[in-house]
């Protein structure tokens, strides 16, 4: 699989991932949260295989995946 991230990701996790207080520490628990948790329930939903390119992108504070190659089984 390859992982390809937009933009808006790094944007997102720029304005969530601070906290005043804490500086980037609440970053790591968000990276957790908004990207590899729903990552990884496509993975076990079976919605992304072995082989696709996948795109990330942010919308509304959310972590979208879309498949940016068609699935070639082999």
């Amino acid at each position: 699989m390859t992982l390809e991230f937009d933009n808006s990701i790094r944007d997102m996790l720029a304005r969530d991932g601070y906290d005043p207080a804490f500086g980037a520490r609440p970053l790591k628990r968000l990276v957790q949260k908004r990207e590899l948790d729903p990552l990884a329930l496509e993975l076990i939903d079976r919605r992304i295989h072995d082989g696709e390119g996948i795109k990330a992108e942010a919308v509304d504070s959310r972590i979208t995946f879309t498949k940016s190659v068609e699935y070639i089984h082999e």
